[in-house]
């Protein structure tokens, strides 16, 4: 199966990121319980717990569509900080080398409020390319997922944590169904999706579908920031006829006005089929609306 990319579209300069390369003893968590795979109306969730009381650690990976990468919430108190973002190593299996991210911090209520962590676009296989760059041969393939049975963490010198998940292949098997049973969901034949020849893309820079001067006034002067992910159905001729937004944080204004400048300002070409024809297709990404 081929991927769907999801890029990333960033409206204001995110911090810089600088990394910690320490080496430490990780501490081993168990996991507790079973993974479950819960379907949402627009994304597709793993999840599971590792470890007890207040060294508890929970983490969500989740796709909006077909692709090899996913985006990995974890929540619990071994995670708090008074940062809004924090700089992370994460590695997929004793192999693999580690990523360096910069993580989004915040909290949730589950039912109480809990500290998370939001790192995005991760590939088990450890890659990272951009997500422009990445080849359309480069699946990872249920063999190198079956082969990975941890997730290491490293917070900071001092905090490295190894999750013990087991053999992620059956775990893998159940999201690639999901995301399967979501591109039906929307209208669209995943068989068809598959075998895509060509992607649905822009036909311009979509970095110049926003501005600056787009962000709304009332979340600028509190200093608001927001992220979602939306979904842009092009049709046979390239025309955008649909927008949903499929993620987003808080406020909702930045979800209404994303999908009301796309429909405005997205120009398409259309995706192809096996036989290279013209067929309905849909096109994903993520941006980032930052203030300061």
């Amino acid at each position: 199966m081929r991927f769907l990319p999801i890029f990333t579209l960033i409206v204001m300069i995110m911090a810089p990121f600088s990394a910690f390369g320490a080496e430490s003893t990780p501490v081993s968590l168990a996991k507790a319980g079973k993974w479950e795979m819960n379907y949402d109306v627009d994304s597709c969730h793993l999840v599971a717990t590792f470890g007890a009381g207040d060294g508890e650690i929970t983490i969500r990976m989740t796709r909006v569509g077909p692709s090899d990468s996913f985006d990995l919430t974890l929540y619990g108190k071994p995670l708090a900080t008074d940062v809004l973002q924090r700089d992370v190593e994460i590695a997929f299996g004793a192999q693999q080398g580690f990523l360096k991210r910069s993580a989004l911090a915040g909290s949730a209520q589950i039912p109480r409020k809990v500290p998370l962590l939001m790192i995005s676009n991760l590939r088990v296989d450890g890659k990272d390319y951009p997500a422009k760059d990445e080849p359309a041969n480069a699946d990872i393939t249920p063999e190198q997922e079956a082969a990975i049975n941890s997730i290491n963490l490293k917070l900071s010198s001092r905090r490295h944590y190894r999750l013990e998940t087991g053999p992620l292949g059956a775990v893998f098997r159940a999201m690639r169904q999901c995301t399967t049973d979501l591109v039906k969901s929307w209208g669209f034949d995943p068989d068809v999706q598959a075998k895509l020849t060509k992607f649905a893309e822009p036909t311009g820079t979509p970095e110049r579908w926003f501005t600056p001067n787009d962000y709304p006034s009332g979340a600028l002067q509190n200093g608001q920031s927001g992220s979602l992910i939306f979904r842009l159905d092009v049709n046979e001729t390239g025309k955008v006829d649909g927008c949903r937004v499929l993620y987003r944080t808080n406020p909702d204004e930045f979800a209404t006005l994303t999908c009301k400048l796309l429909l405005r300002r997205a120009t398409m070409s259309p995706a192809l089929d096996s036989q290279n024809r013209p067929v309905r297709s849909f096109y994903i990404r993520k941006i980032k609306w930052l203030a300061g």
